[in-house]
């Protein structure tokens, strides 16, 4: 969560260096965050799988991220910064809770196990 809980603070009408502040607790969250995700995906997904698996996670991120900008942009033109800003937080903590909420199924289990190759 500590990726998403700065971006509530954005719209706010904060000094530079205090936003530039909220974007870097942000960002070095986010460089904490995903190399978990990846490599608890990659020891989760059979080798024989990864290439599709992979593939399509890929193609999901390039088919959602357009849509982001299609949505933005009116908004954006039409009631300023604020929305923007307020919907982007949202998303990434609705994002952020549910990685939270898989990383605490995962740490119920006995732990990690790598796939055996085959």
């Amino acid at each position: 969560m500590g990726q998403a809980v700065p971006l509530w603070l954005l719209w706010l009408p904060l000094p530079a260096v205090a936003l530039s502040a909220l974007i870097i607790t942000s960002g070095v969250a986010n460089g904490l965050v995903n190399p978990s995700l990846h490599a608890i995906t990659t020891l989760r997904v059979p080798p024989r799988l990864r290439p599709n698996v992979f593939t399509t996670q890929m193609v999901g991120w390039a088919v959602v991220n357009p849509l982001g900008l299609f949505v933005t942009g009116p908004v954006l033109d039409a009631y300023g910064t604020t929305p923007v800003l307020i919907g982007f937080a949202a998303v990434q903590t609705v994002t952020m809770a549910v990685v939270a909420l898989a990383a605490a199924r995962e740490l119920g289990r006995r732990g990690l196990e790598p796939v055996p190759a085959s």
